[in-house]
């Protein structure tokens, strides 16, 4: 009814990765697909497994077809579904600096200028995009951007598979998505996290919810049938983690990180203590199976799969979308709907769905509002109506033929009812602009426990308490609130002779207080 299923791919090194979650990030359906081993080049050279067009040697038919087969294998519903397609970071250049605070206007072409210092490419080469986040002195600048044959090649690709593509974003963003939403990490802290699998890593740094740092590293050299040494293993892991830690300190004039996350299939003891010891900071592990609630042995790819599928249905400050082709600072390319970002950056990431579903409650509520409302005054209006008539027809009728005890009678009929229409607007309709102005007029230390009307319509009672250190002003307070009332129109015109009914201390839950209870005539 609101929305269409969240799919999230991951098109990873060494295998195709998808995952369909729930509105509440909960694994609905997973499959993993390893790429093909047995695809030789014509040479006879080894084919490198960096992404899935390395590995099909650039061939779409064949990567079509594989990418097709696993979508139906995954049991995802094509025709309904909306997909966010993550890619290997070292795919694309991601890069996080910080620019001067410049005029609105001017932000884009100092953006243009800047990120040539950050790319080995001319900027007509490539497609990026770009996110701003504000600081008090300064702008920081999030980007990400793939050389345009590259993006051609995704383009192509997703095409052909007849999905609905909304995104395509680096596959970090997706990950930092998932750890967030699963409470693992928060927009207040500096992160390390270091993923390990397979003798690779990727160490990355999220400061306050944005990444500013990532690296690949290599974790063991070597065939994987050759013994691995776990400790000369744990001291280059942690060697990695204090460099990338000292450059994140120097380039960003940073105080450092809060903890470190490890996020690996298999936790190690002896390895996180080692960590704590050598780094001097919280260590903690998490596996990707506990994290997706699956047990799956490349649940590290598919928690990047799940992490993009998140990007439909929950709220991200990560929105940077690579999906249009088109060379240009891309803030401006986003679609309608998928999200809404202030000046600087205070970004509001708001999923289609969602803005329906609250604009459709929304609606539901004004609707049930509006309906209550004409309920409330059916009544009166009915009476209203009733009384036009009967006025209408005592005004036609000849007053000559009444005698003096039917107009009496009459005249106290249209008093009573007068009485009760006084009372209930002054009960019903002027209540709530009386408790609004009334807050403000509260002195310090007063606060205000029950608002009565006694004999409806012609007094109004005020009970409260006075908590206050100082003994000579909280004798005072009451009369402070009623001058306060008698200065403020809002009572003032409708409530006079304002005056103290009672007033006695007490000693409660070990303080003294002054409870005070005020009276006023209703004005009609």
């Amino acid at each position: 009814m609101f929305g269409k299923n969240a799919v999230g791919i991951f098109l990873g090194p060494q295998g195709l990765s998808i995952v369909e979650t729930a509105i509440t990030g909960k694994v609905k359906n997973f499959i993993y697909s390893p790429y093909p081993k047995d695809i030789t080049r014509p040479s006879g050279a080894a084919v490198p497994r960096d992404n899935i067009f390395n590995v099909f040697l650039d061939n779409e038919v064949e990567i079509v077809a594989f990418m097709q087969r696993a979508l139906r294998e995954s049991r995802v519903n094509m025709d309904n579904s909306s997909f966010v397609v993550c890619v290997p970071n070292r795919d694309l250049i991601v890069r996080f600096f910080e620019i001067p605070p410049v005029p609105r206007k001017d932000i884009k072409a100092t953006i243009s200028f800047e990120i040539k210092k950050y790319i080995p490419f001319k900027t007509e080469d490539i497609t990026y995009d770009y996110q701003i986040f504000s600081q008090k002195n300064i702008i920081e600048v999030l980007f990400a951007g793939m050389k345009n044959e590259d993006i051609k090649k995704y383009n192509s690709v997703l095409s052909q598979i007849r999905a609905n593509i909304s995104a395509i974003e680096p596959s970090q963003f997706a990950l930092f998505r998932l750890l967030k939403v699963k409470k693992i990490i928060s927009n207040k802290e500096a992160v390390v996290v270091a993923e390990l699998e397979k003798g690779e890593g990727v160490i990355s740094i999220i400061d306050n919810g944005i990444p500013c740092f990532s690296r690949d590293i290599k974790i063991s050299a070597g065939e994987e049938t050759q013994p691995v040494d776990a400790e000369s293993v744990s001291f280059r892991i942690i060697n990695e983690i204090r460099v990338s830690i000292d450059y994140f300190r120097r380039q960003f004039l940073k105080k450092g990180v809060d903890r470190i996350i490890i996020l690996s299939k298999d936790e190690s003891k002896d390895l996180i203590n080692t960590f704590n010891r050598e780094l001097g900071m919280p260590v903690q592990h998490k596996s990707p199976d506990d994290i997706l609630g699956i047990r799956e042995e490349h649940s590290l790819s598919l928690a990047k799969a799940a992490g993009a599928s998140l990007r439909i249905n929950k709220h991200s400050s990560l929105f940077i979308n690579l999906a249009k082709t088109r060379k240009s600072s891309a803030s401006s390319l986003l679609s309608p709907g998928d999200m809404l970002s202030t000046v600087f950056g205070d970004i509001i990431d708001i999923p289609k769905p969602l803005i329906i579903k609250t604009l459709s409650f929304a609606l539901v509520a004004l609707l049930g509002i509006f309906m209550w409302g004409n309920y409330r005054l059916k009544p009166i209006n009915e009476e209203i109506y009733s009384q036009s008539r009967e006025i209408s027809s005592i005004l036609t009728a000849d007053l000559k033929d009444l005698d003096n005890s039917v107009l009496e009678n009459l005249r106290n009929k249209d008093k009573e009812k007068l009485a009760a229409y006084r009372s209930v607007f002054i009960k019903e309709f002027l209540l709530g602009e009386k408790l609004e102005v009334l807050t403000e007029l509260l002195p310090e230390g007063v606060w205000l426990e029950a608002l009565s009307f006694d004999r409806p319509g012609k007094y109004i009672n005020l009970r409260g308490v006075v908590y206050n250190k100082n003994d000579n002003e909280a004798q005072q307070a009451p009369y402070v609130l009623i001058s306060n009332l008698k200065s403020s129109p809002t009572f003032s015109n409708k409530v006079g002779n304002i005056s103290v009914k009672s007033l006695r201390s007490s000693i409660e839950k070990d303080y003294k207080v002054i409870r005070f209870e005020l009276e006023g005539a209703v004005k009609i």
